[in-house]
């Protein structure tokens, strides 16, 4: 993963928008990993609960933070709270 920016907006400039969270996990809760059915994935819940698991990492807020890797070709519906904010 790249932190910073690209080299043309480096050399011609322009705006840059991105969003970072950064959440510092025990060891022992970094892993807790979910896999997908018939080989399509996984997801890591970081923090907040999902898939089955839930996440040992205390919020201030609700918090509900995944890493999804999918297979080629696969895909995953991922229920949302209609007052939620979902970023992908």
């Amino acid at each position: 993963m790249r932190e910073q920016p690209s080299a043309t907006l480096q050399r011609a400039g322009g705006t840059m928008h991105g969003v970072q969270l950064w959440i510092n996990l025990p060891a022992r809760d970094k892993a807790l990993v979910v896999a997908l059915p018939a080989g399509a994935g996984t997801v890591r819940v970081l923090a907040g609960s999902g898939f089955g698991v839930v996440s040992q990492l205390a919020t201030q807020h609700p918090v509900d933070y995944y890493r999804i890797a999918l297979a080629p070709q696969a895909s995953l519906d991922v229920a949302v709270s209609p007052t939620a904010t979902m970023l992908a």
